[in-house]
């Protein structure tokens, strides 16, 4: 038994990534040749354009952060909130997108900022950003996008299912339950104690948060509707509320399916079905290969500009009680 424990412990995780990969790998195989031309016949200018807006709109990403951390009394400025939130980025390509939000804490208290409001900041930024994220999918439900009622319904269900839940951490009720059930806090992971959960379960923080969350998402169909027509003329009639839509909700699934690095798989594998609904396979393909590689380049971009701005080693000013 303790034999077959330890295999099951072993093997689970890559079992389950390789059938993340499988959808995709599967129908990459099967068009590759209607790829590979796509491919070859990309409009560069919108492409260019796409990546110049990307870089333009990722760090709004962060102003989730910097909002969380001022409705916690940390003063702290905008440029030092965007570097630690993009060097803290890296840790999301290791296995479980949530490793970033750790390290986050630990970068936070690296610039001065004590350990309960690094804590209670991440919980809130992880909140924010797929509370909006969530909003901004449930878009799809109104949208005309051709989606079977049976998946309609499952997304309203699924969005006021993760809606609630998140909702829920935040409340005392939640924190009180952890400790009666006797829930060990994990070591990467750092849960506040009861008797310090205050910064936690006060929600004045949340519509401003909410709101930098809905502007980030909203603003992400820019540059992904560029590049989806950067691949062909069939994606022109996604608008950009469409575009928003979809590219959140792939995002929520790849940031929920924690078991690949940073959702890879699972968030192209999403793509490609709600994108195959109103276009060719090989562009749906095409243009999830793309966003994540568009994704991956930018963020490098911002990281390495991250670590330029980290050589500030100023620390924050004490955070008002």
């Amino acid at each position: 038994m303790k034999t077959i424990r330890y295999i099951i412990h072993k093997t689970w995780r890559p079992v389950l990534t390789l059938l993340a990969f499988y959808p995709l790998v599967r129908i990459i195989a099967t068009d590759w040749d209607e790829i590979r031309d796509i491919l070859s016949h990309i409009r560069w200018e919108n492409l260019l354009f796409s990546l110049f807006l990307l870089f333009l709109v990722l760090p709004l990403m962060a102003s989730i952060s910097w909002v969380s951390l001022r409705y916690l009394g940390v003063e702290i400025p905008a440029k030092k909130v965007l570097g630690v939130y993009f060097l803290s980025q890296l840790a999301k390509y290791l296995p479980g997108g949530i490793w970033a939000f750790p390290g986050r804490m630990l970068a936070y208290q690296s610039v001065g900022i004590d350990r309960e409001r690094s804590i209670a900041s991440v919980f809130r930024e992880v909140s924010a950003l797929v509370l909006s994220s969530v909003a901004v999918s449930l878009l799809i439900v109104f949208h005309a996008i051709p989606i079977s009622n049976s998946l309609r319904w499952a997304l309203i269900f699924g969005g006021v299912a993760s809606i609630s839940a998140i909702l829920i951490t935040q409340t005392a009720w939640f924190w009180r339950l952890l400790e009666r059930l006797r829930i060990k806090k994990p070591s990467l992971i750092p849960v506040p104690p009861v008797n310090d959960m205050e910064h936690l379960t006060r929600l004045n923080w949340l519509p401003a948060a909410f709101l930098a969350g809905m502007v980030f998402w909203l603003a992400m169909g820019l540059p992904f509707q560029q590049l989806s027509r950067a691949i062909g003329p069939a994606s022109y009639p996604l608008s950009w509320l469409g575009t928003a839509a979809v590219f959140a909700f792939a995002w929520t699934v790849g940031f929920v399916v924690f078991f690949t690095p940073a959702g890879l798989g699972v968030r192209e594998s999403v793509l490609v079905l709600l994108l195959s609904t109103f276009l060719p396979a090989g562009q749906a393909v095409s243009i999830a290969l793309l966003s994540r590689l568009a994704w991956i380049v930018i963020e490098a971009a911002w990281i390495l500009i991250s670590i330029w701005l980290s050589r500030d080693r100023q620390k924050v000013l004490p955070a008002t009680p």
